[in-house]
């Protein structure tokens, strides 16, 4: 027995062991909660490897990590609010990407605006692939679709202007625009199909964006993206001023699920077109849209005949080069290559002929020219040449008739008569400058004869005769106090003959002693831009304190305080720039212009607020600008005043905003 008792008590040991190892795994919840403990140990490589082990267990884990925020030990209420948010992401990417696989597989997310998104996106696989991008980056917009579409709605114009100056090209060496996403387009086009209506100036403002060749690839790309912006254009832009610049894209980009909406919009623009005259202008358009949407078959029947008696009356009557233009860009766009063969080279030929029996008709000449030129008919061109050498001759006869002289010089240039401006035109000009000089040497006769010269290139007589006599002219005009008419004439002189001397020892001396003496005198409105316009051109600070007063005038017109603060921006310094500051709350109207489909209001603050960063280094891209947000243009200085203008008071009180911020974190 004590044998047995001996052996039981070495079994138990092994027994235990056994029992040990065969008992059930602790459960996830059980583990997770002995591994937050294990966030307070002292060995730093136990803490790291307790928080591995938490993360491996993902979801399971998220009970004991909120029951660790609650721990007295500062250690693991820190990690356990890093690891919780980690495990739970994980748990999300899980249930999200298998929505994406099967919509069925929704049950237990929160999908916040879904119902509203697939209504107008669908809820195909394309479609959830969207919506989670967006449930991944623009949450708040789908909390506003939550709420109510209309909140989401009120975005538009926002959201444009973002997209816009992230998706088009930079210049001038600024780093490339940031890669724009899916879901940034996504959020514009949710925002435009829920808005309950759109201003004509908010609509064009939202289609430009799709001029962007990253949008529109998205676009081309991502069939539920295709849905989102059919349902946008079809809301807004099939409107009498709208549907024209919708066409347009839906062809861009594909859109052919829009043209059964707008077939019928542009036949009636059709129609619309044909009355009695027919108006070209709305004509071209129509047959312009009717192309874009694929309907040119349609609309040809209808169209092709007008057409041709259209062509007809531009031979009969063929004075409106613009209309010969039209006439003939609506030819081509309808493929109508037999009636400009058998109307409109036939008429060509038939005027030029005529023309040339009267080469003194001018009139007559340029309508022949202009229609066989827009027309390409070369029978018609050679015939014009002889008539063009008829009145080269006659003109040469009566030099005196100075008008007939350029019209005889323009000729030649135009219809390549080289021989006969050397042998027949430059003999007569010559005669002609060289009569002139000797009756009269005033500026106004100087300046003709300088023209002349130069149009016929008489390099011997302008370096020998008239180059001489400039000089001598200019000291006596402008030793005394010229005017600035004056001063004005004989720049122009110099610069026609290539005098840099004058420029330099004459007309800047004289322009620099008219300002001085204009800074005692009231400053005349009709003055202001030759004034500024010339002194820009010769790069004279002295005109810095002029353009400010004239900039701060407040009787002066929009026009001419603007060009002032732009003059300041280029010639002065910054500080003198800065000067003019308030400024920017000037409200005075400088008129609008068209931007991109935009119709932009320009004040005058607008242009002292875009000069300011502009001499800060800021892109005004950047700021809302519209014009300075398409590429580079003309130069910000360069650019007329009336460009400076915003699509909204939204845009420009963000502009003056974000301005006021910038220059407040350069004070500090």
């Amino acid at each position: 027995m004590a044998r047995t008792a001996i052996l039981s008590l070495v079994l138990l040991p092994g027994l235990l062991l056994t029992a040990k190892a065969a008992a059930p795994p602790a459960s996830d919840g059980g583990r997770a909660a002995d591994l937050v403990r294990e966030l307070s140990a002292g060995s730093f490589d136990a803490r790291e490897e307790a928080a591995r082990r938490l993360l491996r267990l993902g979801p399971a884990a998220a009970p004991a990590l909120k029951e660790g925020l609650k721990s007295r030990d500062l250690e693991v209420r820190r990690r356990c609010r890093e690891l919780l948010p980690q495990v739970l992401a994980g748990d999300l990417d899980r249930r999200l990407a298998a929505f994406v696989a099967d919509e069925a597989s929704k049950d237990g997310l929160k999908l916040i605006g879904w119902a509203t998104f697939h209504a107008v996106a669908g809820h195909d696989r394309q479609a959830r692939q969207l919506y989670v991008e967006l449930y991944r980056t623009d949450r708040a917009l789908l909390d506003l679709l939550e709420q109510g579409p209309a909140q989401a709605g009120a975005q538009v114009t926002a959201r444009a202007q973002r997209l816009q100056q992230s998706s088009f090209v930079r210049f001038g060496g600024v780093a490339p625009a940031p890669k724009v996403r899916s879901a940034d387009v996504a959020g514009l086009l949710l925002a435009a199909t829920c808005a309950q209506a759109m201003p004509q100036q908010t609509y064009y403002q939202f289609v430009n964006v799709f001029y962007s060749p990253s949008v529109r690839s998205h676009v081309q790309n991502d069939p539920a993206l295709r849905r989102l912006t059919a349902r946008a254009f079809l809301k807004h832009g099939t409107g009498p001023n709208t549907f024209y610049q919708t066409a347009y894209l839906a062809r861009m980009l594909e859109l052919t699920e829009l043209n059964s909406a707008l077939r019928p919009l542009v036949l009636a623009q059709v129609r619309a077109a044909l009355t009695q005259p027919p108006d070209l202008n709305k004509l071209a358009q129509a047959v312009s849209l009717a192309t874009n949407l694929g309907l040119e078959g349609e609309v040809a029947g209808r169209v092709k005949p007008v057409a041709r008696q259209l062509a007809r009356d531009v031979v009969e009557k063929p004075d409106n080069q613009g209309r010969i233009y039209q006439v003939m860009s609506l030819l081509q766009s309808l493929k109508m290559q037999d009636t400009i063969d058998e109307v409109l080279r036939p008429g060509a030929l038939k005027l030029a002929l005529a023309v040339a029996e009267r080469p003194s008709d001018q009139a007559a000449f340029y309508r022949a020219f202009y229609l066989a030129r827009s027309i390409n008919a070369p029978e018609a061109l050679a015939a014009l040449k002889v008539a063009g050498r008829k009145m080269v001759i006659e003109a040469a006869a009566r030099p005196a008739d100075r008008n007939q002289l350029q019209q005889a010089i323009y000729v030649t240039q135009n219809l390549g008569l080289m021989e006969a401006r050397e042998a027949i035109l430059k003999p007569a000009v010559r005669k002609h400058v060289l009569a002139m000089l000797e009756q009269s040497d005033d500026l106004n006769q100087l300046t003709q004869a300088a023209h002349l010269a130069k149009s016929v290139d008489l390099a011997g007589l302008s370096r020998d005769t008239l180059k001489p006599l400039v000089k001598r002219r200019a000291a006596d005009v402008l030793k005394g106090s010229p005017t600035l008419a004056q001063i004005q004439q004989v720049q122009n002189l110099a610069q026609q003959l290539g005098l840099n001397d004058v420029t330099d020892d004459a007309v800047k001396p004289a322009l620099r002693k008219y300002l001085t003496a204009s800074a005692s005198q009231p400053i005349a409105a009709g003055s202001v831009y030759q004034v500024l316009a010339l002194a820009r051109a010769l790069q004279l600070k002295e005109g810095v304190p002029f353009a400010a007063r004239a900039a701060n005038q407040k009787g002066l017109d929009g026009y001419s305080r603007s060009s002032a603060v732009l003059f300041v921006a280029a010639i002065g310094t910054r500080e003198q720039m800065k000067e003019l500051a308030p400024l920017v709350a000037d409200a005075t109207s400088l008129g609008q212009a068209h931007i991109g489909g935009s119709t932009c209001h320009t004040r005058l603050g607008d242009v002292v607020l875009g000069a300011l960063l502009h001499v800060g280094g800021q892109s005004l891209g950047d700021y809302g600008f519209a014009y300075f947000q398409n590429g580079p243009g003309i130069g910000v200085l360069q650019a007329p005043p009336v460009f400076f203008g915003f699509a909204s008071e939204a845009a420009r009180d963000s502009a003056v905003a974000k301005w006021k911020k910038w220059e407040a974190g350069r004070k500090k």
